[in-house]
């Protein structure tokens, strides 16, 4: 890894621990706002050395070099979304794929989970009150319906992680159900599939 890309990971590192950790890592500033539940692996804490680990971290990734990346663990979340910094939870990324991996949920969403919707029919049959669908690169992928609105939620990150549609994840809470009944589902399966054939190159 070039001096500058070297530099840029320790400055990265530096503004990292001064948001989450603050005063208590020696820096004059509290811990923000928006981070004062967000945590960082024991790797890359300070007192093990973190900053040479996060440096090596970085220069493990395929875009180490490029000078528009940045560190994000938004994208790199799992199907439950996180609150930590790790090598598992984070990647570089482009400050263009960040904002749209980082965007609001609209202001007259009704579930308050992205790509979920109440269903309107009057008489549910099924009984499955929510529904799970995206709209990527002005298609539609039906997500199917689900009884449980985590189960909706669940079905949208799991397209998004198994596919390269550029989407953010919803930050779910999972106890309570399961998750075979999403990933098994026909709808799904046949979207992931459908995504993967209009856009075999991404």
């Amino acid at each position: 890894m070039n001096k500058t890309a070297k530099g840029k990971a320790s400055n990265a590192y530096t503004c990292l621990i001064r948001r989450c950790l603050g005063k208590s890592a020696n820096y004059s500033r509290e811990v923000e706002e928006s981070y004062k539940d967000v945590t960082v692996c024991n790797e890359w804490l300070p007192e093990n050395n973190g900053r040479a680990n996060f440096i090596k971290w970085w220069e493990s990734q395929p875009n180490a070099e490029d000078p528009g990346v940045s560190i994000d663990k938004d994208i790199g979340s799992r199907e439950l979304g996180n609150k930590i910094y790790s090598p598992e939870t984070c990647i570089l990324a482009l400050k263009t794929k960040q904002m749209q991996a980082t965007r609001l949920i609209k202001k007259n969403n009704r579930t308050g989970y992205r790509g979920v919707q109440v269903r309107g029919d009057r008489k549910l049959i099924d009984g499955k009150r929510f529904r799970a669908e995206l709209r990527v690169n002005f298609k539609r992928y039906n997500l199917g319906s689900y009884h449980k609105i985590e189960e909706a939620a669940f079905a949208v990150n799991h397209f998004i992680n198994n596919t390269s549609a550029l989407q953010p994840l919803n930050v779910i809470d999972l106890t309570g159900i399961d998750v075979n009944i999403v990933i098994n589902n026909a709808m799904v399966q046949k979207s992931i599939t459908s995504f993967r054939q209009l856009n075999p190159m991404q």
